[in-house]
Formats: structure tokens, sequence, C-alpha cells
């Protein structure tokens, strides 16, 4: 039950562990990206995913955690509160499973192109709604907006004039590691907090039952609490559950028919995963149910007091 105490605003993540993840995506995709010349039209990263798919298993949890915790970050950093972002940020971690698992010829191809693009467009709308937020506060923003259109207009371009290669899905990833880097780790960027004072309106204690105990396992009660990292966790958990149990059938890259003692494995692995967010959102469930209604708003009321205090101490200390 007291961990429900803790569930009105989203904090920061920490300084140190967005960082450590963000040089790990960034090494990890230079030195992926390079496993074969990424200039040639046959060597894109979900050539390399469909050869080496455990790699590309890796490139993927880095890659996605990394944008996720930074993104995040950089939010909260300069005081950014806007809903659409952290949800398409949100969102993206949800497809990254997709992205990696579905990755085969037929259907599968073509999946993989649509789950693809819909989680680099989620996470560059991330990033650009807050530069563009931020527009006319200070030129470097103004600049660095026009180089993110800029950067994803060359992408469109390339793709539909040159064809595509592995740099041109490795050099906007750099680019945007490296944004984030400059925005959250250097003092490049003159921090412009909003200046709005209202609090948030206090979260439905039986709204927050109901969401558990339907979407409960996919973390829907804890990111409407905005519990953004625990429904992250169980999100990930329940969609990687349900891959492992479908890798048997879709195939993981040239692996295919999986069958046998490998599939029972992969099976085991997707149903203990599952079982594990199942868990975690019984657990929630009960301690809602044990939270009374009078509790819950007094811990709603005692985090919207304290939330101005913590961003002013934030801006303090990064």
């Amino acid at each position: 039950m007291g961990d429900f105490g803790k569930v009105n605003s989203l904090k920061a993540p920490n300084k140190t562990l967005a960082l450590v993840f963000l040089t790990m995506a960034l090494v990890y995709n230079v030195i992926f990206g390079f496993i074969r010349n990424p200039a040639g039209t046959d060597n894109t990263l979900s050539y390399l995913g469909y050869d080496y798919p455990h790699g590309f298993l890796m490139w993927g949890i880095l890659t996605a955690a990394a944008l996720f915790l930074n993104i995040i970050f950089m939010y909260k950093k300069f005081g950014y509160t806007g809903k659409t972002g952290t949800v398409f940020a949100i969102c993206a971690v949800f497809f990254m499973p997709g992205v990696v698992f579905i990755n085969d010829w037929g259907w599968e191809q073509t999946a993989h192109l649509i789950v693809t693009l819909i989680f680099i467009a989620l996470n560059s709308i991330a990033v650009l709604l807050f530069f563009i937020h931020n527009f006319k506060n200070h030129i470097k923003y103004k600049i660095t907006t026009f180089a993110i259109i800029l950067v994803l207009a060359g992408m469109i371009a390339v793709q539909f004039t040159l064809g595509k290669s592995g740099l041109l899905e490795l050099v906007p990833l750099w680019f945007a590691m490296v944004l984030l880097f400059i925005s959250n780790f250097t003092n490049f960027y003159p921090p412009f907090p909003s200046s709005g004072t209202d609090s948030p309106k206090p979260k439905s204690r039986k709204t927050a039952f109901r969401l558990v105990s339907f979407l409960g396992i996919f973390g829907a009660h804890n990111f409407y609490m905005n519990r953004i990292y625990k429904g992250a966790g169980q999100l990930i958990m329940s969609v990687m559950g349900i891959f492992l149990c479908l890798i048997p059938e879709i195939g993981m890259g040239y692996v295919n028919d999986i069958s046998g003692g490998d599939a029972k494995i992969c099976v085991a692995a997707g149903i203990s995963f599952f079982s594990g967010a199942a868990v975690w959102a019984a657990r929630d469930s009960s301690a809602l149910k044990i939270l009374t209604r009078l509790r819950f708003r007094m811990i709603q009321m005692m985090m919207n007091y304290k939330k101005q205090s913590r961003r002013d101490c934030f801006f303090s200390t990064v």
C-alpha cells in the first residue's frame, strides 16, 4: 500500500542511469551498425537483425531504453509538461518489441516496416515537440528545431531517391542520441521552465481500480497515476511475454521453424514474463482496494503541494 503513496507526479529518471544507457546505446549502435559496410543497400539494421537476431534484440533494448529515459529526463530537466510527448515516448517503448521480433520475409517484412516507422515517428515527435515548445525562447531552440526537421526530411528524401542503407538509419539515430546528450548533460540550452502553477487534477481511485482490473498487466493504472517507470516495466514484461510465446510461430530473424525443446523454452520464458506482470498487477489491485478514498485524495494533495518545490530543487542540482 505504501507504494501508492507516491503516485502523483512523474519523477525524472536518475541522471546517471540516463547517461549510462545513452552511452551504451550510442556505442552499441556504432559497433553493431559497422558489422558490415553500412553504406550497402543490404546492410540496414533490419538485415543485420535478420542475420544476427540476438544482437538485434540487444540493440532494441538499449536503443528503446536510452531514448525513453533521456526524453523523459529532458522534459523534467527543462520543466516541460507536454502530455502528448510523454504519451508518445511511452508508446514507442510498446512498439520496440515488434521491431525486434517481427523481422522476416513475407507479411512480417511489411509489418516490420510499419512498426519501425511508428517507433521512429513516436520518438521523433516526442523530441520535436519539446523544441517547438521552446522555439521562441532562444535561437538555439530554433536552430535545433529546423535541424531535426531537416534530418527527418533528408532521411525520407534519401529513402525515395537513393534507396535504403544502413547509414540512412544510423545517422538519424546518432543525431538523436548526441542531441539528447547535449540537452541533458550540458548547459548548451538555457532552461525555460513552465511558469504555470496549476496543480494536476486529483486522480480517481475508482478509475485507477478499473484500469488495474482490466489492463493492469500492461501498466495502464500506473500510467494513469503518473507512475511512468513502473507502468513501462509492466508494459515491457507483458509485451515481451507475448512475443516470446509467439516466437515458435513467427520465428526471429533467420531462426524459423522452432520446435521441440527450443519452442517450449520460448513459451516458458514468455509465460514467466506474463506471469510476473500479472502478479505485479494483482499486488497493485490489492493495494488499491486497501487504500481508502480519503487517504488516496490526501496523498494526491500532498504530492501536488510538494511538486513545485521538487522542481525547483531539481533545477538547482542538474
